[in-house]
């Protein structure tokens, strides 16, 4: 993910999601 630093993996999504 390109904001990988930023995110995390997202159970709903299957995938990174933003946290910031």
């Amino acid at each position: 993910a390109p904001y990988e630093n930023l995110m995390v993996p997202s159970p709903s999504m299957g995938r990174d999601i933003p946290v910031a």
